[in-house]
């Protein structure tokens, strides 16, 4: 008796489950999430920046008004391919219910979050394959507090919002090492009280919050420095092609097929000083 199957062997995945995959990624990545994430269709994305502004003036009645120029430069993203294979059984495969292929796709979009977020706190310079993170930026590029050798209060997380603020950018997210978030979770406000350093904003679940901005962490951030970030200064730019295809082929001899998800990133940093680098100084 013949064993029914599906006519293909993608039968399992929803159509736009490319679409879905990125979605499902997103809040899953600290970088993702704490950045301005812009789809494209182009293999190249133009993001403008004005270097200066034009030039206004104060003008008498019916006096000449002064013509002045902008300056403009541009940041260009070339979203670089991230991707991942994986084998299923065909158990799973032919169990074509929303259960099964939504098991798959956290597991695709949880990998790709990981990859995606240690590209961006990497020191990847973006010559190479993977983007440029945020390691790769000299302490002069962009704008760098020193703390002290260890964390002791909330001063070296006020001074980065007011140092954003001097240029014009509202830090929104601060990301941290578990390891540092821990030892600031730990702190009190002042000695003798027992109210944490970090602020919970009982109306959005368990964020954190210091000097008033969310913080987030990562593994990928190394300890003793901390980020933070304007997220409509920093850009993840991703190509709306996302793929995820499946083939039996592969695999045939162990029953199982194999399932390959493609997609396209790339980070664009516009405005370099808005992003603000604390770290620990050397004891």
């Amino acid at each position: 008796m013949a064993m029914s199957k599906p006519e293909t062997p993608s039968a399992f995945l929803p159509n736009d489950f490319g679409q879905l995959l990125i979605a499902t990624a997103i809040p899953m990545s600290v970088a993702m999430s704490s950045t301005n994430v812009v789809r494209t269709n182009n293999s190249t994305f133009h993001i403008p920046v004005i270097t200066e502004d034009v030039n206004a003036s104060w003008v008498a009645e019916l006096a000449e008004i002064a013509e002045s120029d902008a300056t403009r430069d541009e940041a260009i993203a070339k979203p670089r391919k991230i991707a991942a294979l994986t084998k299923l059984s065909n158990e799973l495969v032919n169990d074509s219910s929303p259960a099964a292929s939504q098991v798959v796709g956290e597991s695709i979009a949880r990998d790709l979050a990981r990859k995606i977020d240690e590209a961006f706190l990497s020191t990847n310079d973006g010559l190479g394959v993977p983007p440029k993170g945020l390691g790769a930026f000299k302490d002069t590029e962009i704008t760098t507090i020193t703390a002290g050798t260890k964390w002791e209060n909330a001063d070296p997380f006020t001074n980065a919002v007011f140092a954003a603020e001097t240029i014009g950018a509202t830090l929104n997210t601060f990301i941290a090492n578990p390891a540092d978030a821990l030892t600031l979770a730990t702190l009190k406000r002042e000695t003798g009280s027992n109210e944490p350093l970090l602020a919970v904003d009982a109306t959005e679940g368990a964020t954190r919050r210091i000097s008033g901005v969310t913080l987030k962490t990562s593994p990928f951030v190394p300890a003793g420095t901390i980020y933070g970030l304007d997220s409509t200064r920093v850009f993840t730019v991703v190509r709306e092609d996302v793929t995820v295809r499946a083939d039996e082929s592969v695999f045939f001899t162990s029953d199982a097929t194999a399932l390959r998800g493609v997609a396209r990133v790339d980070f664009a940093y516009p405005h370099a000083k808005s992003i603000v680098r604390i770290k620990l100084a050397a004891a």
